[in-house]
């Protein structure tokens, strides 16, 4: 016996061997879709993305779309008629919109399919308490700075709501050699927090820490129907007196209600992002409410916090940059930027 065992084991592998079979498969050429996305609130004014799909073996990044007709309808109404303001972006003013409405979106351009869908706007976060406390260091000459924020959350009864909690950043730079001030892009800025609430929608952890976040998308499955107490904290450096260049910080809390069609598009998007380098994890499709194409049209409101412990104090300078924080979102205070 201990001399067929070999001669069984090198039988086998070169059968299995000499039997491999190469299979080859042929991936349907892909055919590009409009791509469309449109976030509402009550504003008067829509702003659409369009672009197209590339295949998922693409090095390309989707390209805009230059020649779409855009309509935005309320039932049988056509309610406005954005047209292209900037590469892929169609604007127009026109009534806004209304809470519990329903409004529905029409993209069509030449060589594609008719896309479209619906959605709804939410009513506006209830927030009943809001502060702000600064956390003194054991050290008065640190130059770390902890603020921490309680507020207090309002949930409808008997209602499926969902929720947004960003921390805006705006940043002056200053040069004091020449004097000359220059405004930097807004940026959201982590915060911390161990309300174990924040985790239920995908939202971001930096490194280990699940504490951190840079966005927080969260549902009120945990507290429906009732008042919602969180608290986070915001650490950052001071600068230094006696830099040439400083960058002067003011922050703004940024609470959001959001429709259902935005939360699953929003957590969806996140998680494909964080598996999109891994190549063990499972295809992930992000949530899409439009028929004929893909994207997402929904609707948001929200309430602005502007903290008033380190506010810039310059003339000019207001909150309006921060609404970009949303990339693709044009919210209220930013008309005309």
């Amino acid at each position: 016996m201990r001399t067929v065992w070999p001669l069984l084991c090198l039988t086998i592998g070169v059968l299995t061997a000499s039997c491999e079979t190469v299979v080859e498969v042929t991936v349907p050429e892909h055919e590009p879709q409009l791509v469309v996305h449109g976030f509402f609130t009550p504003d008067s004014v829509w702003a659409i993305r369009v672009s197209r799909s590339v295949s998922f073996t693409s090095p390309e990044a989707p390209t805009p779309v230059e020649e779409a007709t855009v309509e935005v309808w309320q039932g049988d109404h056509l309610l406005a008629q954005p047209t292209r303001a900037d590469t892929g972006l169609y604007l127009a003013n026109g009534a806004g919109a209304r809470v519990d409405q329903a409004y529905s979106i029409r993209v069509a351009a030449p060589g594609f399919e008719v896309t479209q869908g619906s959605g709804m706007l939410p009513a506006p976060p209830a927030i009943r308490h809001f502060t702000e406390n600064v956390i003194a260091e054991e050290n008065q000459e640190a130059r770390r700075k902890k603020v921490r924020v309680n507020l207090v959350l309002e949930d409808p009864v008997s209602t499926s709501d969902y929720y947004g909690l960003f921390v805006v950043q705006l940043r002056m730079k200053e040069d004091r050699t020449t004097g000359q001030w220059t405004p930097l892009p807004p940026s959201l800025f982590p915060f911390e927090s161990s309300n174990t609430a924040l985790r239920e929608g995908g939202i971001e952890f930096l490194e280990t820490d699940a504490t951190v976040y840079r966005e927080a998308f969260f549902s009120d499955g945990l507290f429906d129907g009732a008042s919602f107490p969180l608290e986070f904290l915001l650490q950052y450096d001071r600068p230094s007196p006696d830099a040439n260049v400083v960058i002067h910080r003011a922050f703004v809390v940024v609470v959001v209600s959001a429709s259902e069609e935005l939360y699953q598009y929003w957590i969806t998007a996140n998680a494909q992002y964080f598996t999109n380098e891994n190549p063990f994890a499972e295809p992930l499709r992000v949530y899409s409410n439009l028929s004929g194409g893909f994207g997402v049209f929904a609707g948001f409101q929200y309430q602005l916090f502007p903290l008033r412990l380190d506010s810039l104090h310059i003339a000019g300078y207001e909150v309006a940059p921060g609404c970009q924080f949303l990339g693709m979102v044009r919210l209220p205070i930013c008309r005309g930027l």
